[in-house]
């Protein structure tokens, strides 16, 4: 088995939609949802990864600025199809255009390997930036 790999600049059911903007210091927060599908292994390096997520901030943006990822954090959950288990996805920045993500079940242990679960909605992750 082998990472997930997500490319937000392209895939259809990204969306990047800038949540919280502080104007004093530049600060922002942007919201990106997907949908991962396909077989999840726990032993990958990097269960689920998302690349060009910068793009797709600056793509839904249109400010032509670049934008440098500095954070991400777990976002939207969703429940497996038949409302049994509840899903979340927890994040680490590897560099601004690279997120590595792990899905744990909410109040329990990582995805067990196999199928992912059809979801009920997204997942996403809140992602704080820059742009210039």
């Amino acid at each position: 088995m082998a990472t997930i790999t997500i490319n937000c600049a392209t895939a259809g059911l990204v969306q990047a939609t800038t949540t919280r903007s502080l104007a004093y210091n530049k600060v922002q927060e942007a919201e990106i949802f997907f949908t991962p599908t396909g077989t999840y292994d726990q032993a990958a390096s990097e269960s689920i990864e998302l690349t060009n997520p910068d793009n797709a901030i600056e793509n839904s943006r249109r400010t032509g600025k670049a934008v440098t990822i500095i954070d991400v954090m777990g976002g939207q959950s969703a429940y497996d199809a038949a409302g049994n288990k509840h899903y979340h996805v927890k994040g680490a920045i590897v560099s601004s255009n690279i997120l590595e993500l792990t899905i744990f079940e909410v109040g329990g242990s990582e995805l067990a390997d196999g199928a992912i679960p059809t979801l009920n909605q997204p997942l996403s992750v809140k992602v704080i930036f820059t742009e210039a």
